[in-house]
């Protein structure tokens, strides 16, 4: 551990717990392109990443003894699909330029017993010891936990107590109607947002970050792999640090 806090040396924020933090976050980060009728590759992953992406989030779904990261329904995907265990693999590799924990937001499409079964023995099989341990029964007490004791960790959020994940119209729904609506509700500790169903969403167009950062937003989830300028604001505010302490 003393290794890892050299990287960190002089940063005044490790003892703050996660919860107020900003983080860089990726929306449907294996896709390529628009978000139908597009193709999901694993480079996708590794370069959001690379732009230092600290949540990623894949879509899993369970069909033929294997989970597969596709868009849609299993049965009537919209794009291809890629082998859920080799994505983890991308994280593995690029994931852990630095010590920052990783929060991998899954979302599940897994009913069956087996599936949900084969989904956890992947995640321990290729995480290992970077899973948190026993001692943080909900991603909940992770939330609350101080930034150094979560370095070099994989955090797993799914449909999660203790997690807002809300789209951007909504949120600004919530906002008209109560103009001091902020992400420091006593019923939730971390919330994301993600683009709302729309042209813009299906295109992979990004809205404006700045006005959630404002509201004190963690995790704003934009398209990595579309370079326009609310994605290169993102990556200003990001350019030093993936976790960037709430003022």
């Amino acid at each position: 551990i003393e290794s890892i806090l050299v990287e960190y040396e002089g940063i005044e924020w490790l003892d703050k717990p996660l919860n107020l933090f900003y983080i860089n976050t990726s929306h449907n980060t294996y896709l390529s392109s628009y978000q139908n009728l597009s193709m999901t590759t694993y480079s996708s992953i590794e370069n959001a990443l690379k732009l230092g992406a600290k949540c990623i989030e894949l879509d899993v779904h369970y069909k033929d003894n294997k989970l597969l990261v596709t868009h849609g329904n299993v049965n009537i995907q919209t794009t291809n699909s890629l082998e859920f265990d080799k994505c983890l693999d991308i994280i593995n590799n690029y994931g852990f330029n630095n010590s920052d924990p990783i929060i991998l937001c899954l979302e599940l499409f897994v009913t069956d017993p087996i599936g949900q079964q084969l989904l956890k023995s992947t995640l321990i099989n290729k995480f290992n010891t970077k899973l948190l341990n026993a001692d943080y029964k909900t991603n909940k007490v992770a939330f609350h936990d101080n930034f150094r004791n979560l370095l070099n960790k994989i955090i797993v959020i799914a449909n999660e107590k203790g997690f807002e994940d809300i789209n951007d119209n909504n949120l600004r729904y919530l906002y008209n109607k109560d103009d001091k609506y902020t992400a420091n509700k006593e019923d939730y500790l971390m919330m994301r947002i993600y683009p709302s169903p729309s042209v813009n969403q299906t295109l992979s167009i990004n809205f404006d970050p700045e006005p959630f950062w404002k509201r004190k937003i963690n995790m704003i989830a934009l398209n990595f792999q579309n370079k326009d300028a609310n994605l290169y604001k993102n990556l200003k505010k990001f350019a030093k640090n993936s976790y960037v302490l709430i003022e």
